[in-house]
């Protein structure tokens, strides 16, 4: 019996990703949509072959041909929508980034554990081949003890108030700017990388925008205990939305006392790692849907009666970061996170 998915959220995310993704898997149906708008949701269910659409949330999740909820709406929504379905038995994947705040995270951790359902968030990259072949790097201490992580994202994003996804410039709605749209996929790798986050120092401003979101954001974090390199890790990271399109960056670099790796840019699956007696190259393609691992994960270990291979625990991680880095920001302060958040 395939496993049963609905969708709320009827976003570019859900037309371009998650719902190719869950119609196209062989043990799965995509069975129904939420939207509140009733043309848009009628609309989507008809594309993907679902078989109705509902603009009530709590039908939604009440419906008893569904197992297991994506949801893929505006970020204010995953708190809400994410409790909706784990009280009504539902397993779900939120997109990321998963919450406004670290709080909210937690909340959506603690109600899916008490409801007794899975829970994971989705930062698909975890699953690419190029970063399992990184992380399998740093935990065979290829490049010695990692000591330093440089990440640099940018975008040009412009947005003005009629367009759709004008919401992530809202604070209230999003949560923050390029921090936690482009770099909660980042954190999340680092934190899949090097292990678990205990500092961060940031700066976090609106330089080229009248948003009252950050365009953008510097943030230098202290890692513990890397896998397979014992000791300390610093990271530093820069995110940002105000660097013009024929200069953009998409990189990764991790230097360890014996060498280096260094993949960039993302998207051509272009890794080097280089010591002094060893250098390789190599090119690991991501897939055509970049979605299409994480719902196999989640729905073969649901299938297999087991939870996700990276839970919801995992992807609070990032956001404990970006909460942290937030706080820093305004008070001047390095902010240290604890074991639990």
């Amino acid at each position: 019996m395939p496993l049963r998915w609905g969708i709320a959220g009827c976003s570019d995310i859900t037309s371009r990703r998650v719902a190719p993704a869950i119609r196209d898997h062989p043990l799965t149906e995509l069975v129904t949509f939420y939207s509140t708008d009733e043309e848009r949701g009628r609309r989507f269910a008809e594309e993907f072959g679902a078989q109705r659409a509902h603009t009530d949330l709590d039908a939604f999740v009440s419906d008893q041909a569904i197992d297991a909820v994506y949801v893929a709406g505006p970020v204010d929504r995953h708190l809400p929508e994410t409790l909706a379905a784990a009280g009504a038995g539902k397993h779900v994947i939120c997109e990321k980034p998963m919450a406004l705040d670290a709080d909210e995270g937690a909340r959506m951790v603690a109600g899916c554990r008490e409801a007794g359902v899975q829970f994971a968030v989705a930062y698909y990259r975890r699953f690419l081949p190029q970063m399992q072949r990184i992380k399998r790097w740093v935990e065979e201490a290829a490049i010695g003890q990692v000591v330093l992580v440089r990440v640099a994202m940018t975008a040009w994003i412009d947005l003005q108030p009629t367009d759709t996804k004008y919401w992530r410039t809202l604070k209230a709605r999003s949560g923050g700017g390029p921090l936690m749209d482009l770099g909660s996929h980042y954190l999340d790798l680092l934190c899949y990388f090097l292990g678990r986050p205990i500092a961060v120092s940031a700066m976090t401003d609106t330089l080229a925008r009248t948003w009252d979101v950050e365009d953008s954001a510097s943030l230098l974090v202290r890692f513990s205990e890397p896998t397979g390199s014992g000791g300390s890790c610093h990271a530093v990271v820069t995110s940002n939305w105000n660097v013009r399109p024929d200069r953009q960056y998409d990189d990764i670099e991790i230097h360890g006392t014996d060498g280096s790796i260094v993949a960039g840019p993302l998207a051509t699956g272009r890794l080097l790692l280089k010591t002094a007696t060893r250098e390789e190259q190599v090119v690991l393609t991501p897939p055509d849907n970049v979605h299409m691992p994480l719902v196999d994960d989640m729905t073969s270990q649901l299938l297999a009666g087991r939870p996700p291979t990276y839970p919801g625990e995992e992807g609070l991680l990032a956001t404990q970061i970006m909460s942290g880095a937030f706080e820093s920001s305004r008070t001047g302060q390095t902010v240290h996170i604890a074991p639990d958040g």
